[in-house]
């Protein structure tokens, strides 16, 4: 039966494979159609890629039938780089998507009157080509027909075209009766009659420096000057009313732009990626900034945001690491997610009255933001908003705060002031605790390395602490019964951690990455949690799982399970013994544990453990121990196979 089921396969492929073109003749590969009376040959791709000149017949016999050559299919001469001339016949009525794209020795082409349509990116790539003439016969071009045609200079279009025109020499296909550039070059000039320039018109032609948008022009198409890496200067006319998506992505030359006033949209990633990008001027009737629209712009130093702009989109500025200055005018409304996100050498911002909300990682990673205003009349503070911002040294929540985000403020490592106004009826920073409390709930949500937790406090959210770096000590009061996922993740300057009885909830990750602990213990008397053995650990008792361990841990013989991120990033870890009671191991456990150089696991039975149990790298130069009669079952299970070396215990 596998015999015949590999027969089979076999046939079908060769019967594809011959499929692929119905004929070659004369060295060009043909798919034959026929309907009624017409007969039909498509110029095709085959085998062998097309070389040299090639010159296309009217008309091909096969098989003692003769087939008009009508058109040009789809990639038929694509990516044949040593192609470098090609005469298409009168007879063919339409040139398919890139039919000939990425044809890099391609100088020249003659459309010729009978060719009705050129469809997508029939020419690009074609690095080469300098001169295109398209013939009066032609309907329908489509978008991106020369994108990457870098040595592209002449373009024309013949006189009696009904569809399309160039116009006063522009060296520029314009479609006539809406007057859209549809396809330029590096030596278009267009003409003050033209009002839209298309998708794609100039796309990828990296040696245009230079272009001047008449007063003429309302829009600017999506893509329209995407990747031209060589373009510095650009003037935009006071006519334009939108900048479509992408429209100058990647013109990582240009130095300056100015938005003028008659410009109302710029759809996201208009500019992302625009290097060299350093002054921007936006005008007073710009309504939106939307996503991605200047994110990536290296070299931006500064940015007026007007009044009129109601809307910054996610990751609007995202990345501008050189961004120093920020002003956001009084009638923003919305700032994305992202929209400041990694902005280096962002130092300050004053968040105005105009905005209800702060997005989530608006602000994240702005490692030199040292000071923050927050208007009057935000409402949320959403995730992360100002996380790893580790220069900000003070933060006030005004009274207009009804909602903060998990790890708002997490990763502030340089944070030793937080307060909350007067008269804020959901948060409160009491007992000049330097911490925000939810009030209704007694729920820390948010500290610093100078907080003091008060011992109203019940719950402390998850988040609160992390990437503290300067927290060195912590006193959790007795009435807190829960503490939250990655509550002091990453603070690695806490050395010891008492959990008080009351403590009815740890969760994931609490203490993940505090890779200067010594002494973790649970008070005697919590039903939940446990030390047992003095074991630098807490082990949760009804299930025999060790949920938090440090460098100094060392793991009872009645611990069946090791709970995730457990050990996380405990840099101090050079070796550690899991004993045979273990019966599973859990995500990341002992992840980023780099100092670690050897493994003792008893366990005769494999544990169950995650494939990201102990990351990748630490275990690539650590040794694992296990017993003899285990050692080549160890050797062919992941993750533990990734060991340097798997040797018995002596």
């Amino acid at each position: 039966m596998k015999q015949k089921v590999l027969l089979f396969l076999l046939v079908l492929l060769s019967v594809l494979t011959a499929s692929a073109y119905d004929a070659e003749i004369d060295g060009i590969y043909y798919d034959f159609y026929v309907y009624g009376k017409h007969k039909n040959a498509i110029v095709t791709f085959g085998p062998l890629k097309y070389k040299g000149k090639v010159t296309i017949p009217e008309t091909v016999t096969c098989d003692n039938v003769t087939y008009n050559v009508t058109s040009i299919g789809y990639y038929a001469f694509k990516g044949c780089d040593s192609l470098t001339f090609v005469t298409i016949p009168n007879s063919v009525t339409a040139i398919g998507n890139y039919a000939f794209s990425d044809c890099s020795s391609l100088t020249s082409v003659s459309i010729p009157n009978s060719v009705k349509s050129i469809v997508e990116g029939a020419f690009s790539g074609c690095k080469r080509l300098m001169s295109v003439t398209i013939g009066n016969g032609v309907r329908k071009i489509r978008d991106d027909i020369f994108e990457g045609c870098d040595s592209l200079i002449f373009i024309s279009v013949e006189t009696g075209n009904k569809v399309y025109d160039s116009r006063d020499n522009c060296n520029a296909i314009i479609h006539t009766a809406t007057n859209t550039l549809v396809a330029g070059c590096r030596n278009t000039v267009i003409p003050g009659s033209v009002k839209k320039i298309r998708d794609g018109a100039f796309s990828e032609c990296k040696s245009l420096t230079m272009v001047n948008i008449p007063g003429s022009v309302t829009k600017i198409g999506y893509d329209a000057f995407n990747g031209c890496s060589g373009l510095t200067s650009v003037t935009i006319g006071n006519g334009v009313r939108k900048i479509e998506h992408n429209a100058f992505w990647g013109c990582k030359s240009l130095t300056s732009v100015t938005i003028p006033n008659s410009v109302k949209s710029i759809e996201h990633g208009a500019f992302h990626g625009c290097k060299n990008l350093s002054s921007v001027t936006i005008g007073d009737s710009l309504r939106k900034i939307e996503n991605y629209t200047f994110a990536y712009c290296d070299s931006l130093k500064s940015v007026l945001i007007g009044n009129s702009v109601r809307k910054i989109g996610a990751d609007a500025f995202g990345y501008c690491k050189n961004l120093t200055s920020v002003t956001i005018g009084n009638s923003v409304k919305s700032i994305g997610g992202y929209a400041f996100a990694y902005c280096d050498s962002l130092t300050s911002v004053t968040i105005p009255n105009s905005l209800k909300s702060i997005r989530y990682h608006a602000f994240d990673g702005c490692f030199g933001l040292k000071s923050v205003s927050i208007g009057n009349n935000v409402k949320s503070i959403e995730n992360n908003a100002f996380s790893d911002c580790i220069s900000l040294k003070s933060i006030i929540i005004p009274n207009s705060v009804k909602s903060i985000g998990y790890g708002a403020f997490c990763g502030c490592s340089g944070l030793t002031s937080i307060s909350v106004d007067n008269g804020n009826t959901v948060y409160d920073s009491r007992d000049n605790c330097n911490a925000v409390i939810h009030t209704a709930t007694n729920t820390l949500i948010a500290g610093c390395k100078n907080t003091i937790i008060p011992g109203s406090v019940k719950k402390i959210r998850g988040g609160a602490f992390s990437g503290c770096l300067g927290l060195t000590s912590v006193i959790i009061p007795d009435k807190v019964k829960s503490i939250g996922y990655s509550t002091f993740w990453g603070c690695s300057g806490l050395t010891s951690v008492t959990i008080p009885k009351g403590v009815a909830e740890i969760r994931e990750g609490a203490f993940s990455g505090c890779s200067g602990l010594t002494s973790i213990s649970v008070e005697d008397g919590n039903k939940v949690y446990d030390s047992r053995d003095n074991c630098n650990a807490i082990i949760e008792t009804v299930t025999n799982t060790l949920i938090a361990g440090c460098k100094n841990t060392v793991i009872p013989n009645s611990v069946t399970n090791i709970g995730g991120y457990v050990f996380y990033c405990c840099h101090g870890l050079t070796s550690v013994t899991i004993p045979n009671s273990v019966k599973s191991i859990g995500n990341s456990a002992f992840y980023g544990c780099d100092s670690l150089e050897d493994v003792y696991c008893y366990a005769e039975s494999v544990p169950i453990t995650d494939c990201c149990a102990f990351g990748y790298s630490p275990i690539l130069s650590a040794t694992l121990h296990v017993p003899a009669a285990s050692v080549e079952v160890y050797k062919v299970a992941m993750p533990w196979c990734r060991f340097k070396a798997i040797v018995p215990i002596k």
